[in-house]
């Protein structure tokens, strides 16, 4: 079979002999390439440094339209876990946050001005705990900022749009990965 990115297996199970095999069922966990994995409690992140000036890299591109797409999947939910956030350097306040929260849902955060609350977007439905196997779900999860609307799209399928209020106009360092 052949591994889609949403971890679903597609083609047929056969005998040796080429016979096909009815009513099996397999239960695989996908490789999803290289994962982080942070643990409750760790407090680990990942910053982007610049290897020239050993200082974290600033990156622009959030003050036009932009598009956070990350894969996660959650096995403790007993504590907010950042997946992406846009900070500026000197407070460490966000511009930007992507965030499972400790009840499973997905909560977004677009602040014009770092450390002001702007729009926020938190899903209706939570994505975090196991399923009928016992095995911790993968979702992907694209968060578009475009003409000052924000969509998030959870699996696929719109799970929250609104209109955002204004755009971003400065650098900001990258975090990925958090307990909050």
């Amino acid at each position: 079979g052949f591994l889609n990115p949403n971890g679903v297996i597609t083609g047929h199970i056969e005998t040796p002999s080429g016979n096909p095999v009815q009513d099996a069922m397999v239960t695989l966990t996908p490789n999803m390439g290289r994962a982080a994995q942070f643990s409750p409690g760790d407090e680990a992140y990942i910053y982007y440094m610049d290897p020239e000036t050993s200082l974290n890299r600033l990156f622009s591109g959030f003050e036009d339209n932009y598009t956070i797409e990350t894969w996660f999947r959650s096995i403790h939910t007993d504590h907010v876990q950042t997946l992406f956030a846009a900070v500026d350097s000197l407070t460490t306040d966000h511009y930007v946050k992507l965030e499972l929260l400790e009840d499973g849902y997905l909560h977004w955060q677009h602040n014009p001005t770092a450390g002001v609350t702007g729009t926020e977007l938190t899903t209706v439905n939570p994505y975090s705990g196991f399923d009928e196997y016992g095995n911790a779900s993968w979702h992907h999860v694209s968060c578009v900022f475009d003409e000052l609307e924000m969509t998030m799209y959870v699996d696929g399928f719109i799970v929250g749009e609104t209109i955002a209020s204004g755009y971003i106009a400065d650098q900001a360092e990258i975090v990925i990965g958090k307990s909050a």
